[in-house]
C-alpha cells in the first residue's frame, strides 16, 4: 500500500536536492578581468530563505491528503482522484482507479433515505440501547469521511454493561468503510498529562488520521486528562518532543474513541463525548446477518461509502443550503433543527444534522443521560462536598482549608474522615500521601460554576477564591 505523507522537509534534504538538481557556481574575475566560475555547495542561507517562503508561484499549495472520495469544507462532492486546486486537497485512493459513481443529481432526499436504510441494514445485528446511539455510530462514520475539514470533533465512547456485545466490531465496521482496513490502532489510557501530551504531539507530527481507540477500558476505571480535554476543544496540542528538549504545537487529524464496560470519564471529557451503548440481547445471537461483518464491510466498502457521501451531499443540496444556512426539513420525515453542539458546531452541520434531517434521533440525545453518570470527577466532587459539610457543617472551602482538613482527617478513624480522604485521593489532590496544591487549585478552577449532584454547585467566591 503506497501511503503518501505530508511532512516538513529537513534542511539537509533540501541541500541534497539542490546539489543534485542544480549547478551552483561562484563567479569571480581573475587578474585579467575575465569571469571565472568555481563550483560551490548550495548556500545554506539561500535555502533557508527558500524554505521560509509561504508561496512558490507555480507550485500548488497542499493542505491535506485524503484516501477516499469526500466532501469539501463547503459541502462540494469530490469523487475524482487527483489534486483539487480550489480546496488544496489531494485525493489519493488506496486502490488505483478507485472512484465512487456519484453525482449531484443522485443526491435527492428519496435516495438519501434509501442510503440510510442501507446503513441501518448493515448495523442491524448491533443491539444499541436506543436509535440515538445507532445514529451516533453513523455520525462517527461521517466524521472519518470529512475529518480533514473539521478542526475539532467529539470523543466517541461505546459502552456496554457486559463483555461480548460487539463494541470493538462496531468500530471495525466503521473503520472498514472509511479506510478499507478494519484493523484499529489501540492506545492504553493514562492519567499522566505530560505523557499524554508527548503521545499526542507524536500523532500530530506523524500526520496520523482515522480512529485512535482506547480499547477495553477496565470496568469502573476512569479515562481522561487535561491535555486530552484541551486537544478535543482546540484541535491542536502542544508538548515536548520525545527524547528531545524541544516543544512543538501540532494539529491533530485523528478521531479519538473508547470502548469499555461501564466507562467512567474524568475531567471535562464527558462534555466533549458522544456516548453509545450496546446492551446484551434477550437471546444469544445464533448467527450474524453478515458473517465476519468487518471483512464484509471492507469487501463491499464502496457501496456503503457511496451511501454515506450521498446522505451528506443530499443534506447540503436540499436540507441546509450554504447560501442562507436555513434548515429545510423533509415534510413528514425531518425532526426539528438540532441546537448547536458547543465546541463542535462545524461537526454538527456535516456529521449530525444530516441524520436528524432524515428522521433519525439526534445522535447527541443519547449522550445527555450517559454523560452525567460517566463523569467520575463530578461524582467525586459531590462526595467531597458532602463529606466536608458533615465534618465542618459548612461548605465554602479553599485549597488551603482542604489541606488543613486533610491533615486532620488522614489520622482520623471515623467514616466521615475516610470518605473525605477517599474523595481527595480520587480527585488527585493527594498523591503518595502528599498534598498536590497545584493540582487542587487547577481542578477547582476548571470545575467552577459546574452543577453537581445533590444540589451542590462549585462557585468561585472572589476575591477569597472559595468554593461551595
Amino acid at each position: 500500500d503506497r501511503v503518501p505523507v505530508m511532512c516538513a522537509v529537513p534542511l539537509d534534504a533540501v541541500i541534497e536536492a539542490a546539489a543534485t538538481s542544480t549547478r551552483w557556481v561562484r563567479i569571480k574575475n581573475n587578474r585579467a578581468g575575465d569571469p571565472i566560475e568555481t563550483h560551490v555547495e548550495p548556500p545554506k542561507q539561500v535555502l533557508k530563505s527558500l524554505m521560509a517562503r509561504t508561496t512558490f508561484g507555480a507550485v500548488h499549495e497542499l493542505n491535506c491528503i485524503v484516501r477516499h472520495a469526500t466532501l469539501a469544507a463547503d459541502g462540494e462532492l469530490l469523487t475524482i482522484p487527483g489534486y483539487h486546486k480550489e480546496h488544496k486537497m489531494l485525493i489519493f485512493p488506496r486502490v488505483d482507479g478507485e472512484r465512487i459513481d456519484l453525482v449531484d443529481s443522485d443526491c435527492t432526499p428519496e435516495n438519501a433515505r434509501t442510503a440510510l436504510a442501507l446503513l441501518v441494514d448493515l448495523f442491524q445485528d448491533f443491539n444499541f440501547e436506543s436509535e440515538a446511539h445507532r445514529a451516533a455510530a453513523f455520525s462517527l462514520l461521517f466524521t472519518l469521511l470529512v475529518r480533514q475539514n473539521l478542526d475539532t470533533v467529539p470523543f466517541f465512547a461505546l459502552d456496554a454493561s457486559t463483555p461480548g456485545t460487539g463494541k470493538g466490531t462496531v468500530f471495525q465496521v466503521v473503520q472498514a468503510i472509511a479506510t478499507g482496513n478494519p484493523s484499529l490502532s489501540s492506545w492504553a489510557p493514562t492519567e499522566d498529562a505530560d505523557a499524554e501530551g508527548k503521545r499526542l504531539v507524536s500523532l500530530g507530527l506523524e500526520g496520523r488520521s482515522g480512529l485512535c481507540l482506547f480499547d477495553n477500558i477496565k470496568s469502573g476505571a476512569s479515562l481522561g486528562n487535561a491535555v486530552l480535554d484541551a486537544a478535543l476543544t482546540n484541535g491542536f496540542v502542544s508538548g515536548r518532543l520525545l527524547q528531545l528538549n524541544k516543544t512543538a504545537t501540532v494539529k491533530l487529524s485523528v478521531t479519538f474513541a473508547a470502548t469499555g464496560n461501564n466507562i467512567r470519564l474524568s475531567g471535562d471529557l464527558h462534555r466533549r463525548t458522544l456516548f453509545m451503548k450496546l446492551v446484551s440481547p434477550a437471546q444469544k445471537r445464533v448467527k450474524w446477518t453478515y458473517p465476519l461483518i468487518a471483512q464484509y464491510a471492507a469487501t463491499h466498502r464502496l457501496k456503503y461509502l457511496r451511501a454515506a457521501l450521498l446522505i451528506m451531499r443530499a443534506f447540503v443540496l436540499h436540507g441546509r443550503l450554504p447560501a442562507d444556512d436555513t434548515w429545510r426539513p423533509i415534510e413528514g420525515v425531518s425532526g426539528a433543527e438540532p441546537t448547536p453542539y458547543a465546541s463542535f458546531e462545524a461537526w454538527s452541520k456535516m456529521c449530525r444534522d444530516p441524520l436528524v434531517w432524515l428522521g433519525m434521533p439526534d445522535p447527541v440525545a443519547g449522550t445527555k443521560g450517559a454523560g452525567a453518570s460517566a463523569d467520575l470527577t463530578t461524582a467525586n466532587f459531590t462526595a467531597l462536598l458532602e463529606a466536608t459539610f458533615k465534618i465542618t457543617k459548612q461548605t465554602p472551602i479553599t485549597p488551603y482549608r482542604l489541606q488543613q482538613l486533610w491533615e486532620a482527617c488522614k489520622i482520623g478513624e471515623g467514616a466521615d474522615d475516610q470518605d473525605f480522604c477517599g474523595a481527595l485521593v480520587s480527585l488527585g489532590f493527594v498523591d503518595d500521601r502528599r498534598w498536590k496544591s497545584g493540582r487542587a487549585q487547577s481542578i477547582l478552577s476548571t470545575y467552577q460554576d459546574r452543577a453537581l449532584d445533590g444540589g451542590y454547585r462549585l462557585v468561585a467566591l472572589i476575591p477569597h477564591r472559595r468554593w461551595e
